[in-house]
């Protein structure tokens, strides 16, 4: 592993949008935190109005981001588990494409959502209550309340809340 020049950092907007600038050890560092906001900045763009078509350049865009996301949470190592800069980049950027995504009329994006939530609870839970909290809150609840949900959402939100109680 190559360690970087002190003078190669990358700004971050904080919480209170506060441009803070993250200093990295490493280059593989830097790489990884980059290619996740990137990602997560993918993930948020939005679709078209109306059904989306399956094949259209947003949506493969959207899914695909949504799977590398799911796959770097599945696979975080310590040193992505447990560092400030990447718990600081899950909250600012990997929740908000949560809170964007796990509204979703799409089931596949919806899905993909649940799972990533899923991964967060699995991997981060210790970093992550207010945000756990807010997602159950505002969107789980949500949609078993509202009647305009379909029932395949409601029925995903019922088995990852099933999941969720199992490994309690």
């Amino acid at each position: 592993i190559t360690r970087i020049p002190s003078q190669e950092s990358v700004d971050v907007v904080s919480e209170n949008d506060n441009s803070v600038t993250a200093k990295f050890t490493h280059i593989l560092q830097k790489d990884a935190f980059l290619v996740f906001r990137a990602l997560c900045k993918l993930s948020m763009k939005p679709l078209p109005d109306g059904t989306p078509d399956p094949k259209s350049h947003e949506l493969r865009s959207k899914i695909l981001s949504l799977h590398l996301l799911l796959s770097i949470l599945q696979n975080a190592g310590p040193v992505f588990r447990n560092n400030e800069m990447f718990i600081t980049a899950i909250k600012q950027y990997l929740c908000v494409a949560l809170s964007k995504n796990g509204v979703s009329s799409v089931p596949e994006v919806f899905e993909l959502s649940l799972a990533i939530f899923l991964a967060l609870l699995q991997n981060f839970k210790v970093h992550l209550k207010k945000q756990i909290e807010v997602f159950f809150k505002e969107i789980f609840m949500n949609i078993l309340e509202t009647s305009s949900s379909s029932f395949e959402h409601k029925w995903m939100v019922i088995q990852a809340l099933t999941r969720i109680c199992g490994d309690a």
